[in-house]
């Protein structure tokens, strides 16, 4: 469990979304010149595309404009959150692993790999932000003693009124 916490999961989730565009563009050109399904490979590289704005930020630097249109796909999609980011990227390998025998399926296998690693780095950061919670809060020392409030009223130690 140790490892599994220790592992840095943003930094492999970032890494595999990097190979992973890359490999989209790669793939569905490659497949177009072997004259594999068009409409597969097409696809395949317009989730290039997709993908491309959401994990390279090199393209900002080409086209401005995908900066304004990655910050509101994350504010408004929710999409710097692990879950709903990996459901899109699976939902995109749909057509890339329809047919079995395309060289779509690397690219659609490795997005849905990329979703995994989202996935585990969100819950890790969730049990981190949970354990720093937990340590923040007032926990007392075993042996100590507790003062026990009265409940606000000023009746006596009991509460009840006579």
């Amino acid at each position: 469990m140790e490892d599994i916490m220790a592992f840095n999961w943003e930094r492999a989730a970032d890494i595999g979304g990097k190979i992973t565009t890359i490999l989209c563009f790669a793939a569905g050109l490659l497949g177009l010149f072997q004259g594999q399904s068009t409409g597969i490979m097409t696809y395949t590289i317009f989730s290039g595309f997709l993908l491309a704005v959401l994990e390279l930020p090199v393209i900002y630097f080409c086209f401005p404009k995908c900066k304004r249109v990655r910050s509101e796909i994350l504010e408004t999609l929710h999409f710097d959150q692990g879950p709903i980011r990996a459901t899109v990227y699976c939902l995109t390998t749909i057509l890339m692993l329809k047919k079995p025998l395309t060289i779509a399926v690397i690219p659609g296998s490795l997005i849905v790999i990329t979703s995994f690693l989202y996935i585990m780095n969100f819950f890790v950061k969730r049990s981190e932000d949970a354990e720093a919670a937990a340590k923040t809060s007032y926990n007392p020392v075993p042996g100590e003693r507790v003062p026990i409030s009265s409940g606000g009223s000023s009746t006596g130690s009991s509460g009840f009124k006579f």
